[in-house]
């Protein structure tokens, strides 16, 4: 496997409302995904966040939660 394009780093604590529409932005930075790796930082949260951000594994190959 070849070293990403593109790392990010997306720290998290408590963002449900708003993951998605930062992982569906991220699906549409480059026309393939794969060139991404992505890092979530989940920093404890009760809401459901890293889960949600976990649906976009199929989208995002590159999709790292922590």
């Amino acid at each position: 496997m070849s070293a990403p394009l593109l790392s990010v780093i997306v720290p998290a604590k408590d963002q449900a409302p708003f993951i998605r529409d930062s992982m569906t932005s991220l699906t549409r930075q480059f026309a393939d995904p794969s060139v991404l790796e992505i890092v979530l930082v989940d920093d404890g949260s009760t809401d459901g966040t890293g889960q949600l951000a976990a649906a976009f594994g199929g989208r995002l190959p590159g999709l790292k939660i922590l």
